[in-house]
This record gives C-alpha cells, sequence and structure tokens, in this order.
C-alpha cells in the first residue's frame, strides 16, 4: 500500500489537546485516539473536514503506518460506512450475550414527578417466578454472558425475589461456565446496611444507580414520597452505606429546564457530603417518553442542549478536582440496548416479556411474549416494530460523522419521535473536539500515579 493509495476517513476528529503541544487525531470507526506532536498534527491536519481526500504525499513511513493502523487513513475504494453496517448486520445476527431488565415489581414509594411509568400494585407471583428462572435457563443456551440489570419500580420492595432469582442465574453461570454481570437501578431508599449486606452476599454488582436531582431542596420537590415527604436525607445516607459496604454507587441526575441551574451546587454538596468522588456521577436526561410523564414535555432540553449542558458539567467536574466521566465514542457495532439485542428481554412483574423498559408497566397488547410460553397476541407486530430500527435508512445517521458512536441512538425516542432523517443526537455529534479533548483527559489521569 503506498501514501498515493490512501484517502481521509469520514469518521476522523481532529483537535489540541489540553496539554500544551500535544495533538489528538481520533476515529469513530476503529475507536483509536493518536497523540501527535506539532509537526506531525501539521501534516495531518490538512485531512480535517476533507472525507475521502487524498493523502498528501511525502509522510514519513512512522506516521503514515500510526494512521493506517488507526484508522485515520483508508484505502482508496474503501467504503466506510457499508463496512460499518456489515459489521453491525453480522453482531445483531449473532448475539452471545443474554441482556435482562427484570422488573420484580412495578411499585414505588416514590412519586417522582417525570415518571414514566403508573405504578400498579403488581409484583412477581412464585408462579411468574418459576416460570422466569425456566425461561432465563432456555435463553442462557449457548451465550458467553448473562447481563441482568434489576429494575422497577422500586425493586428493592421484592429483595426476597432478587436474591432468588440472581443466585439461580449464578449458579446458571457456573455450571456453563457463562459470564454473570448484574446491576440494579434503585432510588436507594432501602439501601439499608442490612439491604446492601444482602445484596452483596449475591457477588459484586457492576453497579447500584441511584438518582439525586439537586441539593436537599430540589430534590425533595421532584422525588418525594407516595405519602409527600423529602427523601434527601435518606438518600444520601444510604448512598454512604452502600459506599463503604463495597457497592459502586452510581449517581445519576435526572436534568430538565427546572433543575439545571442547580448542578453546580449539587455538585458541592455531593462532596460535601462525601458521597463524591467515591460514587460516580453523571447527567440523565428527563423526556416525555410515555403518556404518563407527557405534562413534563415543556421542560425537556433540546438535543443541542443536553449536549451542551454535559459538556459544561465535565468542565464543572475537573474544576472540582474530579475525573470527567467523558470516554472516548466507542464504536456501536452490537446492539445499543436491549431493543436491538435478539436475546435482549424485558420481563415485567407479571411475566410479560417487552423490548424496552419504558413500557414495563405496558399491557400485553404491546408485550413480545410471556415467560410461561403463553401467546400474547401482537407479539410478531410487536417484533418486527423494533426490527425495523435501522440507521443506515435515515439520510441524516447514514451521512453523519459520528454514526459510529451511536448508531442512530435509542430506537424507542425515534420510534417515539418518528424522525424520518436521524435519531437522538449526543454530545459527540454537536461537540466532537470537546468530547474528544476531555476522554484524554480522563485518559491521562487514569495514566498518571495520582489517579
Amino acid at each position: 500500500m503506498t501514501a498515493a493509495a490512501l484517502i481521509a476517513s469520514r469518521y476522523n476528529t481532529f483537535t489540541e489537546s489540553a496539554e500544551h503541544g500535544t495533538f489528538l487525531a481520533f476515529n469513530a470507526f476503529t475507536g483509536a485516539l493518536l497523540e501527535l506532536d506539532a509537526e506531525e498534527f501539521e501534516r495531518v491536519a490538512i485531512l480535517e473536514g476533507r472525507p475521502g481526500s487524498r493523502v498528501p504525499t511525502g509522510l514519513p513511513s512512522a506516521l503514515r503506518d500510526r494512521l493506517i493502523a488507526a484508522g485515520i487513513v483508508v484505502p482508496d475504494g474503501f467504503d466506510e460506512r457499508a463496512a460499518l453496517f456489515d459489521l453491525r448486520r453480522r453482531a445483531l445476527d449473532a448475539p452471545d450475550s443474554l441482556l435482562l431488565t427484570l422488573a420484580p415489581t412495578i411499585q414505588c414509594n416514590f412519586r417522582c414527578t417525570y415518571c414514566f411509568e403508573t405504578h400498579r400494585q403488581e409484583v412477581m407471583t412464585p408462579a411468574i417466578e418459576h416460570d422466569l428462572v425456566r425461561f432465563i435457563a432456555q435463553k442462557a443456551e449457548g451465550v458467553r454472558a448473562i447481563n441482568t440489570t434489576w429494575f422497577g419500580g422500586e425493586p428493592l420492595l421484592r429483595l426476597d425475589t432478587i436474591e432468588r432469582v440472581q443466585r439461580f442465574i449464578n449458579e446458571l453461570g457456573e455450571a456453563r461456565g457463562i459470564t454473570v454481570v448484574h446491576s440494579i437501578i434503585t432510588n436507594g431508599y432501602f439501601l439499608t446496611a442490612d439491604f446492601v449486606a444482602r445484596l452483596q452476599a449475591l457477588g459484586a454488582w457492576e453497579m447500584a444507580q441511584v438518582t439525586i436531582d439537586g441539593p436537599p431542596q430540589v430534590h425533595d420537590n421532584r422525588r418525594m414520597l407516595v405519602g409527600g415527604g423529602g427523601t434527601w436525607n435518606r438518600v444520601i445516607e444510604n448512598c454512604l452505606i452502600a459506599l463503604n459496604g463495597g457497592m459502586h454507587v452510581a449517581v445519576r441526575v435526572n436534568v430538565d429546564r427546572r433543575n439545571v441551574t442547580m448542578l453546580g451546587p449539587l455538585l458541592d454538596r455531593l462532596i460535601e457530603e462525601r458521597v463524591v468522588p467515591a460514587a460516580s456521577v453523571s447527567l440523565g436526561f428527563v423526556t416525555d417518553a410515555t403518556s404518563t410523564c407527557a405534562h413534563v414535555a415543556a421542560e425537556v432540553l433540546s438535543d443541542e442542549e443536553r449536549a451542551r449542558i454535559a459538556l459544561w458539567f465535565e468542565g464543572e467536574k475537573l474544576r472540582r478536582h474530579l475525573p470527567p466521566s467523558a470516554v472516548l465514542p466507542s464504536p456501536q457495532c452490537g446492539p445499543l440496548c436491549v431493543v436491538e439485542s435478539k436475546l435482549g428481554y424485558v420481563v415485567a412483574p407479571s411475566g410479560l416479556i417487552f423490548k424496552c423498559w419504558n413500557q414495563v408497566d405496558r399491557s400485553e397488547e404491546e408485550a413480545i411474549g410471556h415467560v410461561s410460553g403463553r401467546s400474547v397476541p401482537n407479539a410478531t407486530t410487536e417484533l418486527e416494530r423494533w426490527t425495523r430500527y435501522d440507521p443506515s435508512h435515515r439520510s441524516g445517521c447514514s451521512n453523519c460523522s459520528a454514526l459510529p458512536a451511536c448508531m442512530g441512538g435509542c430506537p424507542w425516542e425515534y420510534e417515539r419521535l418518528g424522525r424520518i432523517d436521524h435519531g437522538e443526537c449526543g454530545s459527540y455529534r454537536f461537540f466532537p473536539r470537546e468530547v474528544v479533548k476531555l476522554a484524554h483527559v480522563r485518559l491521562r489521569l487514569a495514566r498518571s500515579p495520582a489517579g
């Protein structure tokens, strides 16, 4: 291969790093990041914003080889977009992980102002639990990994169910040589010492995600108990208990127009309470995802607003000497979520099986099956509904330089919003240089002795 046969990738980002004299070249298809000096960067920066342009002759062979290995330059005639979609299709056609979102109840002791669920008084019965473990054993045949997320409602209202089913999954994994990973999404109210000990007895948890929406008054006005009353004090206390018990607590902040100005004060308070940096903290964004939460539509931030706020928040963490959460955008060649995986299932306490967790409180008309094996009325139609999700059919996504990192974004949002040309756009789509620069800072911090 000669320099004359090389062209610039369509998925490149070039930027100066936060470290003086160091420059960065990132390729979203390969996920490779190169550190370049000023002379090297001057030679390759001509390729920026010019996908398909010929690589200039006279590049030093060592630099050219690095660019080839990173995918920054590719052979003339190589169709990266076609290759990306081919990788995606092959990964989706041959899943090797069972992705389970399990809701032992959709009851909840909170009444958050933006929740997308109806919280019927529904729990998983012993009969459904029996059918569920049989279903899991069947679907786990031949897989490499089982990834379980416990969800609700508030899943810790049914800790006994979690214990029995997770113990079965652990034993199944051990017997079949399957890697088992499990996490839980909880409001944090029941993460007491006793509950944490019982959870930890089930093996290490990848994370316990707990939502904290602002300093005390803000949080208490958004995430209150069923009968009224704030939850901040109890949740903070329990986060500390969980952290001391060895759990990885991931604080999520659900952001909309009502609390976006309080993110800085929240960081300060979490540091003061010693929750951070022991726990990680990142942003989620409120959407009017279902009819239940349609009333929050006016408070929902646009894609670009979310991207700008997410970058600002990373900067605020750095200002407080906290490591940024930003990681290099990863090429998404496999399923984005449960929806896209052929072995992805959301199981409601009724035993109904759905594809998206936004459906966990829906009726059997939207289900794709039942753990007992009984038929549901629209299984074929519902499966086809999600199979239609394909970013290669949308011009805005298909031609986007950020495509490998998001593959069109959330299937539910695409379906709900009915966007024809593009999906849900993230920070890398709007601010690629800033995202790469922040990710490099994180990598540098991780490699430093202090990190």
